[in-house]
């Protein structure tokens, strides 16, 4: 959890540091561990999609992302 709170103040400090991977969808990878935070940046909020194991299936998470 520690990591996953690190990531997530990053994130709050520099929403616009982490690159861009799909439309308008952003990826923080996390330190230690293999997972990422897959993020959204609005006008007045960050968005959170998922906090993904990155060793599983990508096709999940694009199907997660792309439903209308």
């Amino acid at each position: 959890m520690l990591r996953i709170d690190e990531t997530l103040q990053r994130i709050r400090e520099a929403p616009g540091a982490y690159p861009l991977i799909y439309r308008q969808l952003r990826r923080a990878v996390l330190r230690q561990f293999p997972f990422a935070i897959f993020y959204e940046v609005t006008a007045d909020e960050i968005l959170v999609f998922a906090i993904y194991y990155s060793r599983r299936d990508p096709d999940k998470l694009r199907k997660r992302v792309e439903k209308p």
